[in-house]
């Protein structure tokens, strides 16, 4: 490709075969700048998923597969960070029986971790136990929605018929914190679903949330649906971001589904709901927890909302009555 780009030549697309994670090279972390990331101990124990959510780009670009690593490559890796770690898998518990060596192979390291994983964890009380037993702290789980027909839509399986609220009150029983994903803009959201959703939220008193405008991604089923319908709106890729919206919904405008999502970030961040929510989890989570992970991220999604002027735009929902 770099050659191609060297030429003049650039193809319109490239596509190579999936590395082996056997052979993945450690990053030589003396290279990144100081106070470039959040932490410098990022890694990877897995990569990929089998499931096919229409909008999920990471199954596609991993075309449906997971791939893991050996267990002895990720200690060793593991031993040379420090005592808290970010697992960027996309599913870190997905393939169970390697979930399970690599918690066991863990125990002795004593690690502060994160990772991003299905809800499935909740049902599997064995293996939530070892997570938290191994210093697992905070957890992103995409919710999606909580209608069981944009559940469906999405090809989301593996989260339908699931209680939500048990969901969570489980993790959170484990001492385990949980950001919660949710998409907007599905053909079965109404107006209604940004209220009902963030009504949900704090009663279930979710840590974090990233919710997203439902964006289809080039390659993805989503993408080739909405495209064949002609309502795709915007095809500037710098756009493709979660904070644009690029489709057209239908039951709502696509500035209803911009703004809407701006008010429920608005309200779900807002300092009294920050305060409220973490004078909750004082009664589940550790103080390290709240104090190293979940305020400084409910500070931090709050701050990047408001650079992208998420707040601002929030206020449309108040003039329209709803609060």
């Amino acid at each position: 490709m770099i050659a191609d780009f060297q030429n003049g030549g650039l193809k319109k697309f490239y596509k190579s075969e999936l590395v082996d994670l056997a052979e993945l090279p450690k990053p030589d972390r003396h290279l990144i700048r100081k106070n470039a990331y959040v932490t410098p101990n990022a890694m990877q124990a897995t990569r990929g998923c089998v499931h096919s959510c229409a909008f999920c780009s990471v199954a596609a670009f991993n075309r449906y597969k997971m791939r893991t690593r050996p267990v002895d490559h990720v200690m060793e890796e593991l031993k040379t960070l420090g005592k808290y770690v970010l697992f960027m898998d996309d599913n870190i518990i997905l393939d169970n029986a390697y979930a399970r060596e690599l918690f066991r192979a863990m125990i002795p390291l004593k690690k502060r971790w994160f990772s991003q994983c299905g809800i499935g964890i909740a049902e599997d009380e064995e293996l939530l136990e070892l997570a938290a037993q191994i210093g697992c702290r905070g957890l992103f789980i995409g919710f999606e929605s909580l209608s069981e027909q944009t559940l469906s839509a999405y090809s989301k399986h593996c989260n339908r018929k699931r209680n939500y609220r048990d969901v969570v009150k489980r993790i959170h029983e484990a001492g385990i914190a949980i950001c919660g994903g949710f998409v907007f803009g599905s053909d079965e959201d109404g107006e209604d679903v940004f209220e009902n959703t963030l009504q949900f939220l704090l009663e279930s008193n979710m840590d974090a949330l990233q919710s997203t405008r439902l964006t289809p991604f080039p390659g993805t089923p989503l993408f080739d649906e909405l495209d064949k319908e002609g309502r795709i709106v915007d095809k500037d890729w710098s756009h493709y971001d979660f904070f644009h919206v690029v489709h057209q919904p239908k039951q709502m405008s696509c500035e209803t589904l911009d703004k809407g999502t701006a008010w429920l970030q608005q309200q779900f961040y807002s300092y009294s709901n920050i305060t409220r929510r973490v004078g909750k989890a004082f009664g589940y989570l550790s103080s390290e927890t709240i104090f190293k992970a979940m305020l400084p991220l409910n500070l931090g999604w709050r701050y990047k909302l408001t650079s992208y002027g998420a707040f601002k735009l929030g206020n449309y929902f108040q003039k329209s009555g709803i609060n």
